[in-house]
């Protein structure tokens, strides 16, 4: 069994896998990254979403407007996503 570095290209490199796939690099370098970045900007959304309706429930009684929240966790993770690109965190290759 031949061992890869770590700083491998693609995956097609790696010769132990089964049918041209890594298993244990089971995505190309940019592909992991785009998929972090798209999980980080839902999760924040769903965030703002869950702690708006648990603040204005317990607050106020009601839900509050959802719109309202999922905007300002569009807002929010439209600014924390390139945020951490910019700081090498999330690497996205377009």
């Amino acid at each position: 069994m031949e061992l890869v570095p770590l700083n491998a290209q693609s995956s097609e490199e790696y010769l132990g896998g089964i049918g041209n796939v890594n298993w244990q690099r089971p995505f190309l370098n940019g592909e992991l990254n785009l998929i972090v970045a798209v999980s980080d900007f839902t999760c924040a959304v769903f965030s703002s979403l869950i702690t708006g309706i648990l603040y204005h429930q317990i607050a106020f009684g009601r839900p509050g407007n959802l719109l309202e929240f999922a905007a300002l966790g569009t807002v929010m993770a439209s600014v924390f996503v390139p945020l951490m690109q910019n700081r090498g965190v999330i690497r996205i290759q377009i």
